[in-house]
């Protein structure tokens, strides 16, 4: 299986496209890469029926998080209504600290609200289902709505919930990075490494890191 650097999907091996974003392999995945995957999902249709489409799909999605029970819902069906929503937002699973990400306000509300839902302390059992994955690019998703506190939240209930998985706490490593926290980013970088000596991005943050620090 290989894994989508767009959406975060798992895919088998020799595919040509993801099934779930759309994202067409191989393909550098930069902040402008949203609109393609957009498209070719949709492939066929007006772009002003696209735009239209999401846009009503979005408003279901905010109306829902936002009215919700957390006392009556169960958490697969939490869970499914999260990776949903996420799905379409199409956030990169990675990001860099010059991309410029554009969100509309739908879609910035519907990071939000779900956020917000996730973030709560009292929905644990609720968040239990959501992919770790799914996390990293939520806080992806709120660190480029310049919000960086809550992207840590984020980031670390990810980290939180799957300690062995070195994707969260690159995402750590890199939002600390953004932020100028390099101490504790070397620290993230320098236990993925222990775990993964081939892992190269984090091999060249780590040196850009001990660059800037001296």
């Amino acid at each position: 299986m290989i894994v989508c650097e767009l959406c975060g999907e798992e895919v088998p091996k020799g595919s040509d496209k993801c099934s779930r974003c759309g994202f067409d392999f191989p393909s550098e995945v930069t902040s402008d890469t949203r609109d393609q995957a957009i498209l070719s999902k949709n492939d066929g249709r007006e772009a002003s029926d696209i735009k239209k489409g999401l846009a009503e799909r979005f408003s279901k999605y905010i109306s829902f998080f936002e009215n919700m029970d957390p006392n009556s819902i169960r958490p697969g069906e939490f869970s499914s209504f999260v990776e949903e929503a996420v799905s379409h937002l199409h956030i990169p699973a990675t990001i860099e600290l010059d991309d410029d990400i554009k969100f509309n306000d739908k879609e910035k509300q519907v990071i939000l609200v779900i956020s917000r839902r996730l973030l709560d302390p009292d929905a644990l059992e609720l968040v239990s289902r959501v992919r770790t994955r799914t996390m990293i690019m939520l806080a992806n998703g709120l660190y480029s709505l310049e919000m960086p506190a809550e992207s840590m939240q984020m980031v670390n209930m990810a980290v939180h919930r799957d300690p062995k998985d070195m994707d969260a706490l690159y995402g750590k490593a890199k939002i600390l990075l953004f932020e100028k926290k390099y101490a504790a980013s070397k620290r993230c970088l320098e236990k993925i490494i222990n775990r993964q000596p081939d892992r190269d991005e984090a091999k060249y943050l780590l040196e850009m890191i001990e660059q800037i620090s001296g």
